[in-house]
């Protein structure tokens, strides 16, 4: 396997070394990467985007800033927002921004697979909140709430590291992007981090694994529409309609996905049974056990990702192969529609023929008794005597 790491600096004269080749966004201030080919097709790339002291301060600015209640209109239904709901919105507003100014780049100057798929959420990503003041989940101030860090919250906590925690908003593959926190004091005092400017890419090496994984996941998906749109159009067909080009067309598509599937899963496959590889470095997560919460907590580790993505690749070959039946199964219908139509065609045919032979016999014996004119034929007369008129015997 084939892997390198690089940071992505600006050309300002501060900057000793330069490995810019795009303009970077506004409020970054470099971008850590790691690629990593894990087989003939499969790139992956794992970027960290380090924001500028400036714009990673505007979370407290918000945290500290007056603000009102207000209406709002959601689908024309007026409600109130207080303080809290306010605050909140901005919060999630401006995180929502640096995530979107960050994919936009990505898609810009780094295009990939999953950065134009639609489903289930493109290339997954996660972002890193340090806290100076307060422990996330051991904290029962406002300020926590309002930044998600609440125990009514979905939480994973790092195994290795009891300090750092994962946050997603709806579920662990449920939709958005989740969202890492971490008290500084414990993070330095856990030996773990030696100062709080390399926590990027300390944290980038924690999740890097993690994201591959999870991208890996979202690639064997991002089929899914595709094999979906398929099937959508086969269940259209009308076998009584002439739909032969019809069924090319999806059955070369599904010719032009089977190809790409083909290769994704073979190489997912390898990359799944390799000992070592990216699973080496994987960061086992935990769930984080709530209060009256009586069940056991649940791993995720580098053998229950590789599961989830042995199953993954399992699941869309199945897809694959039932796809292909399923067109066998309509050409064939097909072919002994058109088969009977052609049969009935036919014998249509045929009776005309008859039909057509017995009229012309019938205008065959009617001209046998008639003559050309069109007058009855001479009655058989008496045979004449060989001796003329008038002669002796």
């Amino acid at each position: 396997m084939v892997w390198d790491v690089f940071a992505c600096l600006d050309d300002s004269p501060r900057r000793a070394i330069s490995h810019r080749t795009h303009a970077l966004p506004n409020g970054i201030d470099h971008i850590f990467c790691e690629y990593q080919v894990l087989g003939p097709s499969i790139l992956a790339m794992v970027f960290t985007f380090v924001l500028t002291d400036e714009l990673a301060k505007r979370i407290d600015g918000i945290l500290r800033q007056d603000v009102e209640s207000h209406l709002r209109n959601r689908r024309r239904i007026r409600s109130v927002a207080n303080v809290f709901d306010t605050k909140r919105e901005r919060i999630r507003h401006f995180q929502g921004e640096v995530h979107e100014t960050c994919r936009e780049w990505l898609r810009t100057n780094m295009p990939g697979m999953l950065l134009t798929a639609r489903w289930p959420s493109g290339a997954p990503s996660c972002g890193l909140l340090t806290l100076a003041v307060g422990r996330p989940f051991n904290t029962d101030d406002e300020y926590m709430a309002l930044l998600g860090l609440s125990e009514r919250a979905n939480v994973e906590g790092f195994a290795g590291h009891g300090f750092l925690f994962m946050i997603y908003r709806f579920g662990r593959y449920d939709g958005g992007w989740p969202l890492a926190a971490a008290n500084e004091a414990d993070a330095i005092a856990s030996g773990d981090l030696t100062n709080l400017k390399v926590a990027p890419e300390w944290f980038h090496n924690q999740i890097s694994s993690l994201l591959i994984a999870d991208g890996l996941r979202s690639a064997l998906r991002s089929f899914e529409p595709q094999l979906g749109d398929i099937r959508t159009k086969l269940n259209r067909l009308d076998l009584t309609e002439p739909a032969g080009t019809q069924v090319i067309g999806l059955r070369n598509q599904l010719l032009r996905s089977s190809r790409d599937v083909s290769a994704i899963c073979s190489d997912v496959t390898a990359l799944v049974n390799d000992p070592a590889a990216i699973w080496r470095d994987f960061s086992s997560l935990a769930d984080l056990q709530r209060r009256g919460d009586r069940r056991a907590p649940g791993m995720i580790t580098a053998d229950t990702a590789r599961r989830e993505l042995r199953s993954a690749v399992e699941s869309l070959q199945a897809q694959e192969v039932e796809l292909r039946e399923l067109i066998v199964l309509t050409t064939s219908a097909l072919n002994e529609t058109r088969t009977l139509n052609l049969t009935n065609t036919l014998n249509r045919l045929t009776w005309v023929l008859v039909f057509l032979t017995v009229a012309v016999l019938i205008v065959a014996l009617v001209q046998l008794v008639r003559t050309p004119g069109g007058s009855p034929a001479p009655s058989p007369s008496a045979p004449s005597s060989s001796q003329a008129p008038g002669s002796a015997p």
